[in-house]
């Protein structure tokens, strides 16, 4: 074959092993649920988007990182409850130093992301909801499990070619590092802030916001990540609500099973072909994941009320987080042009 054709076998072989993937990831944690099973799917959807598979050894060590970052999270908070301010210096110490190990190491984005997801999630919960908060961790940590089972098994059934090139992702110095971590702090520190101080206890929206401020620093900041923002919730909110009514309109198990898989295709076909859009096709598979997993659990409110709120809040929190980037960006560029001035 030539080039152009290894490609497109290459694309059509990713988008068809995010397809089973995603798809059985969605069924799985729809079908039998356990506590932020929603969150198991964006999991798997990070990894398979990868060009190659992780080694056995690393997804285990990716696996075991990830455990043992939530049970920090969950033994600073059981500590530190009783102080709330030197809780607070922890827990925001703790997201800074591990998005900084993230950036500066090259750590697997799975035992990462959910190692941040955990050090919000858990220290929210904690102070109010302890047998709750125990059960979350438990949860996220069998989420990383599962999904790395499930990535593994869709690289068996859909192998890459073989002489798919291994990507060496550059590492940012240390400074760019540190700036990028404090953005994110300076971000999603108030947000916890007000969590922990009115014992608020939504962890979907904190999850969220720490997604879309993990997307904005991955992008540089708010002229980049903007675009990733509108396509979470746009996108992803308006494939939701017409998946939503299309399993209402035929509640049946097969027409419920052919709609998941076609529409996580839809974003998986575009995600694939590795254009300058294939983020924000990624960005919206992720809030189609979280408002679909979330809102389809919940079968003690309506749905459809429960899309309309779900998206005012996850807009909310977007709007904060974006506007929290802005204001970091303004003022780096402020201080960076009253620096070279006063320079000799």
């Amino acid at each position: 074959m030539t080039d152009d054709q290894d490609t497109q076998v290459g694309f059509h072989r990713m988008a068809l092993r995010l397809t089973l993937g995603v798809g059985g990831a969605f069924l799985i944690s729809q079908i039998w649920p356990w506590p932020l099973s929603y969150v198991m799917p964006v999991f798997v959807a990070l990894l398979l988007q990868e060009k190659h598979p992780m080694t056995y050894r690393a997804g285990i060590g990716a696996v075991g990182l990830a455990w043992l970052l939530m049970a920090i999270g969950y033994g600073m908070a059981v500590i530190l409850t009783p102080f709330p301010v030197l809780f607070l210096a922890a827990a925001t110490f703790l997201l800074w130093s591990l998005y900084m190990f993230m950036l500066t190491s090259g750590a697997p984005m799975l035992a990462v992301v959910g190692g941040i997801i955990g050090a919000l999630v858990i220290p929210v919960l904690v102070p109010n909801l302890p047998d709750v908060a125990r059960s979350v961790t438990i949860g996220l940590m069998f989420n990383t499990l599962v999904a790395l089972l499930i990535t593994q098994v869709a690289f068996l059934l859909v192998p890459p070619l073989p002489n798919t090139p291994t990507e060496a992702k550059p590492l940012p110095s240390r400074e760019m590092a540190a700036s990028m971590a404090s953005k994110l702090v300076v971000a999603i520190g108030p947000i916890m802030a007000v969590f922990l101080l009115f014992g608020l206890t939504d962890i979907l929206l904190l999850s969220v916001a720490a997604m879309i401020a993990l997307s904005m620093g991955a992008k540089g900041g708010w002229s980049m990540g903007m675009g990733l923002v509108i396509a979470n919730l746009a996108y992803g909110g308006v494939v939701m609500l017409l998946f939503y009514e299309a399993t209402v309109i035929a509640p049946v198990l097969p027409l419920f099973l052919a709609t998941s898989f076609f529409v996580v295709w839809i974003f998986a076909s575009r995600i694939a072909q590795g254009t300058a859009k294939s983020a924000m096709w990624s960005s919206a598979l992720t809030g189609f994941l979280i408002l679909s997993g979330s809102i389809m659990l919940a079968t003690d409110v309506d749905a459809g009320q429960k899309f309309a709120t779900r998206v005012g809040q996850l807009l909310a929190a977007a709007l904060y987080v974006a506007l929290a980037f802005q204001t970091v960006d303004l003022l780096s560029s402020v201080l960076k042009s009253r620096s070279n001035r006063e320079a000799p």
